[in-house]
């Protein structure tokens, strides 16, 4: 094979490794979440998650309390924002269902926790 231009090849080469890398891209988004901003307690994690079902995503929010009283939450999202209350004992974790069957596979988690109010 006769190279004529060997920034031809080069560009091709870029571009054939561009594609072999975009399916790699699109499914690094699939697991990518945006984590909860929300200021809240420093002994309690939030996190989103997406899973996907044969007829759409669903999110997921995830509340971890690592703290000795129990806490009070507010979860939302972009896609679903009526917040759904939600308590979760010491040393838990509880998980969220927001919304089932999205066609969005992205979505940012909103959680508002504070330790819960005494019964």
């Amino acid at each position: 094979m006769r190279i004529r231009n060997p920034q031809s090849l080069t560009a091709r080469l870029q571009r054939a490794a561009e594609a072999w890398l975009a399916p790699v891209a699109i499914l690094s988004t699939l697991t990518t979440v945006t984590p909860a901003r929300a200021a809240q307690p420093s002994y309690v994690d939030t996190w989103g998650e997406v899973r996907y079902r044969a007829y759409g995503y669903d999110h997921i929010a995830h509340i971890k309390n690592r703290g000795e009283v129990e806490v009070s939450c507010d979860v939302s999202t972009d896609v679903n924002p009526v917040p759904q209350h939600v308590e979760v004992a010491p040393h838990a974790e509880v998980e969220v269902l927001t919304f089932r069957g999205s066609p969005a596979r992205v979505f940012a988690l909103h959680a508002e926790c504070r330790p819960a109010s005494p019964r």
